[in-house]
């Protein structure tokens, strides 16, 4: 497979060409440098990344523009390459550091994170079966639990069921998953406490395995043609009224690289580098 160097996107109307976007990678395939840049040319988002050799993230720089750093991250690693701690230095001066912890069976994630001068800003807490994530709490900068996911998975380890409880704003949501006999999903729904049905997907699947069609409960459709003569895949977008609002080709000769986005009123164009 070739390996990208430089990934830029070109949004193209009737009027003009604009640069959307500028991604750089290292020869690993990691992002080193992404901009995202408004329709005059202006810088909107500007962010590096350095990794070490283990292909961690060990920095982090985002930029208001070309120079100016809002904030810088720092983030240090253990002999497992598992996330410790991070350092947050914001434009202002002041820091915020994240911890991570991990009790001995790795059933139990403690992270936290604190000011400066120790106070809590914000934590969570995961809990692990058989290496699953079955629980995940979120509190506050008072330590008080406001939001609480649990999973619940079958023998094969597929996501059966989720419920998502907000004790902030006092709602309940509970998610079914639906598998085919591949393991792939083919349907979600989510209810409320009272069974009102707030999202459903619904997924359909080729000869090969391959999503052809993902239905929403809102009318949004997506659907996928894959030519495997020209070695390509469409994606198409519909709304509720059944209007195609947008298509996007991808060359899947050698992995999957997108080549334009068609929005009807404009286009953008993927162009890629590629490393020697």
């Amino acid at each position: 497979m070739k390996k990208v160097k430089k990934l830029t996107t070109i949004k193209i109307s009737k009027s003009n060409e604009i640069v959307k976007s500028e991604v750089v990678y290292n020869e690993n395939q990691d992002i080193i440098l992404h901009i995202n840049f408004d329709d005059f040319g202006n810088i909107e988002t500007k962010i590096e990344f350095e990794f070490d050799e283990n292909k961690n993230c060990i920095k982090e720089i985002n930029y208001y523009d070309e120079e100016s750093v809002s904030e810088s991250i720092t983030n240090i690693y253990n002999e497992n390459n598992k996330i410790v701690k991070s350092v947050t230095e914001y434009a202002d001066g002041s820091t915020s550091i994240k911890t991570v912890a991990v009790n001995s069976a790795q059933s139990e994630q403690i992270i936290e994170t604190h000011d400066e001068d120790g106070l809590l800003e914000a934590k969570e807490v995961n809990f692990y079966k058989d290496g699953l994530l079955v629980k995940h709490l979120i509190y506050d900068e008072d330590n008080k639990l406001v939001n609480e996911v649990m999973n619940e998975f079958d023998e094969k380890q597929n996501l059966i069921k989720r419920v998502e409880k907000n004790y902030f704003e006092k709602t309940e949501f509970s998610t079914n998953f639906e598998y085919n006999e591949k393991q792939n999903l083919v349907k979600y729904q989510k209810t409320t406490a009272k069974g009102i049905v707030v999202e459903k997907l619904l997924i359909s699947y080729d000869e090969h395995y391959r999503i052809i069609q993902q239905k929403y409960s809102d009318g949004i459709t997506y659907k996928y043609i894959f030519d495997d003569e020209n070695k390509t895949k469409t994606e198409e977008r519909y709304d509720q009224q059944g209007f195609l609002r947008l298509q996007i080709v991808s060359d899947i000769s050698d992995g999957e690289t997108i080549q334009f986005e068609d929005y009807m009123a404009y286009r953008v164009e993927y162009k890629y580098e590629y490393f020697e």
